[in-house]
């Protein structure tokens, strides 16, 4: 062996060497993990209404039997969950679930004031007889978050209908104060999520990135130095979107094998609204959005007379096939 190979080959060992040695002071100390309380994006609108929960997908949910009241700009309000974690006091089995974010949470509006609420108010005058509608509405979710909820719920209830209200684009939430390290550990996609390249980085860096960054703390380490989290919108985020059609996939094979309706619903969210992504263009989804809206009709937490009317427009929409 001459030397020049000899130096090179020494070399490189030094550098695996320091390598492996900084892979295990990373990961001994937990020093990337360590990092993630500033790097997610965090919810923390109505905190003791809501609990952090063991599923990698979820983070969260609404705290069955939590209760409150408050002050919002359209006057007192009260929000209370059902012990199913549903926002209102009913406990009869439902006819339609609804799922989506704060707007059909219903922020700052009544526990009758919500749009599901008055989904269930139109359906029923429709009907001719009480339609029960459940809101599983959770502020911030996207819509991976959404239909996973969906999943687990329909596995416990069988309504005739499920109803999918998209509005929020971009990474998954964290509710404030979870630690976030055991979701990120369960599904190691977290990382990607919330550290992506840059939009201009060439494919060969994203697979690269893809491949490193679930496998090596010490390249994890890095990204919460060298890469900007991931904004929360306008623009879908690719690890969300890949979950959320993962999701989508399940759920209609599990409704379809339960007799089970799922309705896909875009709802007005600002005069500039996100393109739809492409897994929910695949669905036929009910849109909502009309040229005759004015302003206050688009905001993601209308006044509780627009929520009333969007659940009217749904109500039409479905038809003689609600429930």
């Amino acid at each position: 062996m001459n030397r020049a190979l000899a130096r090179l080959l020494l070399a490189a060992a030094a550098l695996l060497a320091a390598l492996g040695s900084a892979e295990a002071w990373v990961r001994l100390g937990d020093r990337d993990l360590r990092e993630l309380d500033r790097l997610v994006y965090l919810q923390a609108v109505d905190l003791p209404l809501h609990q952090a929960v063991d599923d990698p997908v979820l983070h969260y949910t609404l705290r069955p039997g939590a209760r409150t009241d408050g002050v919002g700009p359209y006057g007192p309000f009260s929000v209370s969950v059902n012990r199913h974690g549903a926002r209102g006091s009913a406990e009869e089995p439902p006819d339609v679930m609804v799922f989506g974010a704060s707007t059909v949470y219903g922020v700052g509006v009544g526990d009758d004031e919500t749009l599901p609420a008055a989904l269930g108010r139109h359906l029923s005058a429709r009907a001719g007889r009480p339609v029960r509608v459940w809101n599983f509405g959770t502020s911030a979710y996207v819509a991976a978050q959404m239909i996973r909820l969906a999943r687990q719920q329909l596995a416990v209830h069988r309504p005739a209908r499920i109803v999918i209200v998209h509005t929020n684009l971009g990474r998954r939430p964290f509710l404030a104060g979870q630690d976030p390290a055991p979701a990120f550990q369960a599904d190691p996609r977290h990382w990607i999520e919330n550290l992506p390249l840059p939009d201009d980085a060439p494919s060969w860096a994203w697979r690269l990135h893809g491949a490193l960054m679930p496998r090596s703390a010490l390249v994890r380490f890095w990204a919460t130095r060298a890469l900007s989290p991931e904004p929360p919108g306008p623009e879908d985020n690719p690890i969300a979107a890949a979950i959320a059609r993962e999701e989508a996939a399940r759920l209609t094979a599990e409704a379809s094998a339960a007799g089970v309706a799922v309705t896909w619903v875009i709802y007005p969210n600002g005069p500039r609204p996100p393109p739809i992504p492409a897994w929910l263009a695949e669905r036929a989804p009910l849109d909502l959005r009309t040229p005759a809206l004015p302003p206050e009709a688009l905001d993601l937490h209308p006044a509780p007379a627009w929520l009333d009317q969007h659940a009217a427009t749904l109500a039409e929409a479905l038809g003689d096939t609600a429930p």
